[in-house]
């Protein structure tokens, strides 16, 4: 169990590590807040992420992500040095006068790859609540649970399209309610 009531009235579980540190972790707001039947469900999601592996699947995107990264940003800094250089801006690769070209190449990376991590993300996340449905039978208390995360959370339970596309790390509040009354064995 985690304390974050100190900090915070969020409910929250999550599972961390990696080989035998694996574990999962729900924060006491869970266990205070939350029905017996949404404290189930919601470590039926967390198992499903245990017991999936998606922490492993999660470090191997991680790191093919980074190597990808690390070789377009060494195509492309050559090329970047070459234009300041002629603007007279910079005079070689390691000019500390380069520095803001390089924090807005990682800064821009980062933001044009959240569609595609994201979109992992909410595949794990559809994964782990088809686990906890199928291991829990707990359909109504899976959409009550998501319920009270937008009323707790004041989280929109349909975002606009391209926002969820960008940012959002989960199925909307709506597609979870939707396929947890509609589940079926």
């Amino acid at each position: 169990m985690e304390d974050t009531s100190r900090r915070t009235a969020h409910v929250n579980a999550y599972v961390i590590g990696l080989g035998v540190s694996r574990r999962i972790v729900l924060n006491d707001t869970l266990l205070k807040e939350l029905p017996n039947d949404q404290i189930l469900a919601v470590v039926g999601h967390e198992m499903g992420h245990y017991m999936e592996g998606h922490m492993w699947v999660n470090l191997v995107s991680s790191i093919l992500g980074a190597g990808f990264f690390l070789w377009l940003f060494a195509r492309l800094l050559p090329f970047q040095v070459d234009r300041l250089r002629r603007r007279g801006v910079v005079s070689h690769t390691t000019d500390i006068a380069g520095l803001p070209m390089i924090l807005l190449t990682v800064t821009l990376f980062i933001v044009l790859q959240y569609p595609v991590v994201n979109l992992e993300s909410r595949y794990l996340e559809h994964r782990a609540d088809t686990f906890a449905l199928r291991t829990t039978h707990l359909a109504e208390a899976t959409a009550r649970l998501q319920v009270g995360f937008a009323e707790r959370d004041f989280a929109d339970p349909n975002p606009p399209r391209l926002l969820h596309l960008w940012f959002g790390t989960h199925p909307t509040i709506h597609e979870r309610i939707e396929f947890a009354l509609s589940w079926r064995e």
